[in-house]
């Protein structure tokens, strides 16, 4: 089911320092609050602090949404793929931070074979 929704992006400066909740996501990016709970049901995104119990995402959670919400919305992916695409992102962006990790030794730049 694709939903017929227009989404707007988020302007960068309305996000800095500030944490959001469902609703306030979903005025800032026109989605239903509906389909931003099955986003953190899928488990997609996570809140900033468990232990509250009002659902609230940082910065970055709130990336996250936008761009899952994107890939639902322009691209028909269903939120299982969604959830495996951002998953796949994560590990992309763990590995890289590895190799730099493991390329740079003691301040002094390793070849890594790049060239």
């Amino acid at each position: 089911m694709t939903d017929n929704i227009v989404f707007l992006h988020v302007q960068p400066h309305a996000a800095i320092g500030e944490n959001f909740t469902l609703e306030e996501i979903s005025n800032m990016t026109g989605a239903p609050v509906e389909l931003l709970q099955r986003i953190v049901d899928e488990e997609i995104v996570r809140p900033i602090d468990s232990t509250k119990p009002e659902f609230r995402l940082d910065r970055h959670g709130l990336a996250i949404v936008e761009r899952s919400l994107r890939l639902h919305h322009e691209l028909g992916v269903n939120l299982s793929g969604v959830a495996i695409i951002e998953d796949l992102l994560d590990q992309i962006a763990s590995m890289r931070e590895d190799l730099i990790r493991r390329t740079y030794i003691g301040g002094e730049a390793r070849d890594a074979g790049w060239e």
